[in-house]
């Protein structure tokens, strides 16, 4: 009898328990859902640069050179029992899904997460789509960007910003990829930048999108890459994107540069033959004057030179050592199929002979750690098949050793503090993270990029999404250690 009561009062507990927790995550912030969309859109002006810029990128203001990592949104927030994830609410003038160029006049509020200090309302802006494959080939949960009209910190954020990105994670079913990589990144001090990001409940003209997550834009500005612009480019500072799809949209010596990456000469632009294919690169930041344009071509030319010549001395010469090093290690770590081919951002930094290309801010990492249908095993080294410079800098024995010891002394003790991390957030807001479900049912089916293989389709709930995740992570560290 004793048993049976004592049984009652655990279930009883643990239920009240559950209910705490759903109500945090389901709990009004003073909008309504059930508040019907705008009828009206309005067209805005488009920027200038291309789809996934912003106006601040072209801003050539002088920043001091410096790691700013701990400046913005805290490495970690720490989950409490009380509060369910923070939500942020967007008014808007119509619906940002549609078209991923048009800008919409909006008013943004955020609220929840049980720190009211970081709460604010009637903030203006627009909104609108962004990304590539995450918005044309995942219509059902699209990514969005905005843009404030006043500068505003978010989350703790010591740096109030204009630009702020909503990433959907619709393709990571674990909806923590992306978190996990960054957290891991900023603890990684040859990296002079990683964004910071959190996950947020997100609503839409009083409509429930799912959780996503909320992340700083890659731009230029305190808290953020911090560069130097200069009239003169071979004094000036530059922030660079490669991404092969630049030929698409844009015009070569205008809108990007092309680096022929083959001894052979190879000069297509396809997926085809990774290693050799050619790089087109983007100045993100400053304003690319054809001078610039040129500038930035032949100093990416010098460090492929270097690289190729597998000469330790000439390529650290002009690369940041310790910030290729751990770059790659991220790459490596996550198995980002996008390596050498899109999303790769560097900044080239410094004046005279402390001149250097350094790697980073990290970024697009959804399909990653076996989340992608040709590659799921944690084992293995893969990026020498990614791209030349992987492919060279990996039989050079000096940076192999750097690249170990780095491995060893600062990214694997990050790995195992953020995998311990995200175990608590995913255990502490499970019925948060639910909700996205209830909203997206995509659990148990098959989603792009994961369209056939039955492994991910099995994965039937959140929680053993994150079990895979985490699962990866570790074996994929362990291997490393091993291997590199």
């Amino acid at each position: 009898m004793k048993k049976k009561m004592l049984s009652i009062l655990l279930a009883v507990a643990l239920l009240a328990t559950m209910l705490v927790m759903l109500a945090a995550c389901t709990a009004s912030t003073g909008l309504d859902e059930a508040e019907t969309e705008a009828e009206t859109t309005q067209e805005l002006e488009t920027y200038t640069s291309y789809d996934e810029e912003n106006e601040d990128l072209n801003d050539e203001t002088d920043n001091d050179n410096e790691n700013d990592n701990d400046d913005v949104i805290p490495i970690a927030w720490t989950p409490t029992s009380t509060s369910g994830l923070p939500s942020l609410h967007i008014r808007a003038n119509g619906t940002p899904f549609v078209n991923r160029e048009l800008w919409i006049d909006s008013t943004f509020e955020l609220a929840g997460g049980g720190n009211a200090a970081h709460h604010f309302a009637d903030a203006t802006g627009r909104i609108r789509g962004r990304g590539n494959s995450t918005w044309w080939d995942l219509p059902g949960k699209r990514p969005l960007r905005f843009t404030l009209t006043s500068a505003q910190p978010m989350l703790g954020s010591a740096n109030a910003h204009r630009n702020w990105i909503l990433l959907a994670d619709h393709a990571d079913m674990s909806l923590l990829r992306n978190y996990i990589t960054l957290h891991i990144g900023r603890q990684l001090n040859g990296l002079y930048w990683t964004p910071s990001a959190r996950s947020v409940h997100l609503y839409v003209n009083g409509q429930y999108q799912g959780v996503y997550l909320l992340t700083e834009e890659r731009e230029v500005g305190p808290g953020r890459a911090r560069l130097s612009a200069h009239a003169d480019p071979t004094i000036s500072e530059y922030f660079l994107e490669l991404d092969w799809r630049l030929f698409r949209n844009g015009t070569e010596g205008e809108d990007f540069f092309r680096i022929n990456t083959s001894r052979a000469g190879y000069s297509g632009s396809s997926i085809a033959n990774v290693p050799n294919r050619d790089s087109l690169y983007e100045i993100r930041w400053p304003d690319a004057t054809p001078e610039r344009m040129e500038y930035a071509r032949a100093f990416i030319e010098r460090v492929s030179r270097a690289i190729r010549s597998r000469d330790f001395a000439a390529i650290s010469a002009v690369l940041d050592i310790n910030s290729m090093a751990d770059f790659m290690i991220m790459q490596e770590l996550t198995r980002n199929p996008d390596a050498g081919f899109s999303s790769w951002f560097m900044q080239i930094r410094g004046q005279g002979d402390n001149r250097r290309l350094y790697m980073g801010p990290l970024w697009d990492f959804d399909i990653t750690y076996g989340n992608w249908y040709a590659d799921r095993s944690p084992y293995g080294l893969f990026l020498s098949g990614q791209h030349y410079w992987f492919q060279n800098l990996m039989q050079v024995r000096q940076f192999r050793t750097v690249l170990s010891q780095r491995f060893d002394t600062m990214a694997h003790p990050a790995i195992t503090a953020s995998t311990n991390h995200v175990r608590q957030l995913a255990t502490r807001y499970q019925s948060c993270f639910a909700r996205n479900f209830t909203r997206h049912p995509i659990l148990g089916t098959a989603v792009w990029p994961n369209r056939t293989p039955p492994q991910m389709v099995a994965l039937n709930s959140h929680a053993a999404h994150v079990d895979f995740l985490l699962d990866f992570i570790t074996r994929r560290a362990n291997y490393m250690r091993r291997a590199l």
